[in-house]
């Protein structure tokens, strides 16, 4: 065969491939676009855990394996065919879910989401299944897995929510000095001086250096940074996206939680 009708041949081919792989990315379940997720959830530690034991059974999956003692929950399989001109693949994923109590109504849930395909072995006759979580394409499918089941799980807790608050009939603010009296002012106080630490974007204050450290983080020593950074010292608070951590030298440092830290060092 011709060199160059060859090399037409397999750059062909290799298109082919390619746009079959960007097809099977629409074929799986999707967040909703622009859909970002909170760094815990506003519920307790077992209320996590029943509304996700929910949430799995609305998509027909069971749970593979459970450990009550270290929160973790391994999910049965959701399985799909993808098809195209040529042949009929078998894909399957499932999910690992660690849960992690900060305080008696926030917990933390991680997901990690594994996905397999049906391939041949090498040299063999049978097939088996195979990770491929980590080959090119599939990466983003189980980012993208991971936050629509995260989705699926906010939806649930936020429907609880809504069940279960009490309806409260607006009533009427008056002033408590009569109809007829100027009401006074709100007095303002001025809010304590900002002083900027070195790390960029780190915000301390002297007045946060007063504030004592929730006991649910006591285990924790220290704090690794997306960057590589380690912060030692005691975690204040976790208030939605924001990480406070009284570092070794008594000050106050502020950290996204969602976009800055990695992971805890445990004493």
């Amino acid at each position: 065969m011709n060199y160059h009708l060859r090399q037409i041949i397999l750059t062909l081919l290799f298109i082919i491939l390619t746009l079959a792989g960007c097809a099977y990315m629409t074929i799986f379940p999707q967040p909703t676009k622009g859909f970002v997720q909170k760094p815990y959830f506003q519920v307790s530690y077992n209320k996590a855990r029943d509304t996700v034991l929910d949430v799995l059974g609305d998509e027909g999956v069971g749970i593979a394996y459970q450990v009550k003692e270290n929160g973790r929950i391994i999910t049965g399989y959701f399985t799909m065919t993808l098809e195209n001109a040529h042949a009929q693949t078998k894909v399957r994923w499932s999910y690992t879910l660690t849960f992690t109590r900060l305080s008696e109504d926030k917990t933390i849930i991680e997901i990690v989401c594994k996905i397999e395909q049906y391939l041949k072995d090498l040299g063999a006759v049978g097939y088996s299944w195979r990770d491929i979580t980590g080959t090119s394409g599939y990466k983003k499918i189980a980012n993208d897995l991971e936050k629509w089941l995260y989705e699926k799980i906010e939806k649930r807790t936020n429907d609880l929510k809504a069940e279960s608050k009490p309806l409260q009939k607006p009533v009427k603010a008056e002033s408590p000095l009569g109809d007829n009296k100027p009401s006074r002012k709100a007095e303002t106080k001025p809010e304590p001086p900002v002083s900027y630490d070195k790390p960029a974007g780190k915000v301390e204050t002297k007045a946060e250096s007063l504030i004592t450290a929730d006991p649910i983080f006591k285990n924790i020593k220290a704090i690794v940074l997306k960057n590589g950074d380690v912060i030692e010292g005691q975690i204040i608070s976790i208030d939605h996206d924001a990480l406070k951590i009284r570092t070794k030298k008594g000050n106050i440092a502020s950290y996204s939680f969602m976009n800055e830290v990695s992971e805890y060092i445990y004493q």
